[in-house]
């Protein structure tokens, strides 16, 4: 169905529960893909594969920042596709594809050691799984903002997602620890649990399916959804790049999540440290950790979206960043003999924060891509996700490489070993990940979204003045 989206009157219309639960099924695919390698691909690598910690980290970081090509070209071409599906819609399918093989090859390297050969096919399988993230997720957001332009609705849409995405996390973060638990074998006198090569390509193969089972959902049961077609300018490059530029409101959001992916990067890379060689759990306490996240983050969708009717998505995002940092804040005290309720408790926070942070960034992204077309005329969408995807991305490149450094620094070598001499040191260095940079992230966040100024009242006094002029 080809629309374009209408300036104000059907602004609140709902979308149905089809189309929700189909555009949230995009999200849990993704959320597989991302979480799984987020957690696990700095670990595997360093004590599975066998690279160096900070050699993993440089790898990982470089083939994110690929996303620098990849997200632009991707956000550039869905943005100008030309389909009776919609332009955003085919590549849904082909970021399924390679998302799929990139999953499967991910989890399962055949060479190990620290030389430049086994660096290389590293490297070229992150650059595939970082295309494949590309071809689907750039075009993914673009679509939440044309498939609705409600300024509630949009916050509802990704409500949808932020249950899909927790489920995505649980299942990646419960089936690894469940599995690595129940394969594993404890050895030393601190009844550390080691895994095999074959342990990791058991989880690669759920995680394809499962990836590749909830974007092929996303894709198939979008169709039909509303969605608006490029509208060509009589602008020069120059002139549309600092417009592009000139979106405070974009500007501002893409600068808050930048800082909270960071943040949310460094402490998935450093939380199965944490857990396994500071704390000496076994992975197998990951599903309890995890499911009081996915309770929190279901459960607090409809406050924080009743709370953005109250106190507005500014103060509901702050809200989240502060969560954040308590959360973040608790690991400095953390100890061997902690309770387990003291993990699930922090997880529960972590679950407020996660939804408040994808909930409202996408939502007031959304917000400040109609301000764009509505000043502009311009439809770039794809362009906006692009970016906002790079830097998801580019903090999730920032976060292994510090901590792989640190742990390096700390004298963390390949074979996991911690003595006397180096615990402290590592020890710091796993709180660094865990603690010490997001809350960091968390301040700089709250202090972006203090300037923040796109409301309902702005955009609905946007749409009027379009009318107006196009009336004129």
């Amino acid at each position: 169905m080809n629309q374009l989206l209408a300036p104000d009157g059907a602004a609140e219309a709902g979308l149905g529960l089809r189309l929700k639960f189909a555009y949230s099924s995009s999200a849990f695919g993704v959320s597989v893909l991302s979480n799984s390698a987020a957690v696990l691909m700095l670990f595997y690598l360093t004590t599975i594969v066998g690279i160096a910690g900070w050699k993993a980290g440089l790898i990982l970081m470089v083939s994110k920042l690929y996303d620098a090509v990849s997200d632009p070209v991707a956000g550039w071409l869905s943005d100008r596709h030309k389909s009776p599906a919609g332009r955003r819609r085919p590549f849904l399918l082909w970021g399924t594809l390679v998302s799929g093989l990139a999953m499967a090859l991910i989890f399962t390297v055949p060479l190990h050691g620290d030389h430049p050969v086994v660096w290389l096919y590293v490297l070229i399988v992150n650059l595939i799984y970082t295309t494949g993230y590309s071809l689907y997720n750039v075009p993914h957001l673009a679509m939440g903002t044309e498939m609705t332009n409600g300024y509630h609705e949009r916050s509802v849409l990704q409500g949808w997602r932020i249950v899909a995405a927790s489920l995505g996390t649980a299942v990646a973060t419960i089936g690894s620890g469940a599995i690595l638990g129940l394969l594993g074998r404890r050895v030393g006198l601190g009844g550390r649990v080691v895994n095999s090569a074959g342990d990791y390509a058991l989880l690669g193969g759920l995680f394809t399916l499962l990836t590749v089972a909830g974007m092929f959902i996303g894709w198939a049961g979008t169709r039909g959804a509303r969605f608006t077609e490029q509208v060509k300018s009589t602008s020069n490059w120059r002139a549309q790049t600092s417009s592009f530029f000139a979106n405070r409101a974009a500007l501002i959001i893409i600068g808050v999540k930048t800082a909270q992916l960071i943040g949310i990067a460094s402490a998935s890379a450093a939380t199965f440290f944490m857990l396994v060689d500071i704390l000496r759990k076994s992975p197998a306490i990951l599903p309890a950790i995890s499911l009081p996240l996915l309770a929190t983050s279901v459960i607090a969708t409809p406050i924080l979206t009743w709370l953005s009717k109250t106190i507005g998505k500014k103060g509901g995002y702050m809200i989240g960043a502060l969560s954040t940092a308590a959360s973040a804040l608790s690991w400095v005290w953390a100890q061997p003999a902690d309770p387990l309720y003291f993990f699930m408790l922090r997880s529960a926070v972590t679950g407020v924060a996660f939804s408040a942070n994808v909930m409202f960034a996408t939502s007031m992204l959304n917000d400040a891509m109609e301000m764009d077309a509505l000043r502009t005329g311009l439809r770039r969408e794809g362009m906006y996700s692009a970016l906002y995807s790079f830097v998801d991305k580019f903090g999730g490149a920032v976060g292994p490489a510090v901590v792989g450094a640190a742990l390096s620094f700390a004298g963390f070598d390949k074979t996991a070993s911690i003595t006397v001499a180096n615990a402290e040191h590592v020890r710091q260095a796993t709180l660094l990940g865990v603690a010490y940079i997001p809350t960091g992230c968390a301040v700089i966040a709250v202090a972006l979204l203090s300037l923040y100024r796109l409301d309902q009242k702005a955009l609905k006094a946007a749409r009027e003045a379009s009318l107006k002029a196009a009336a004129a």
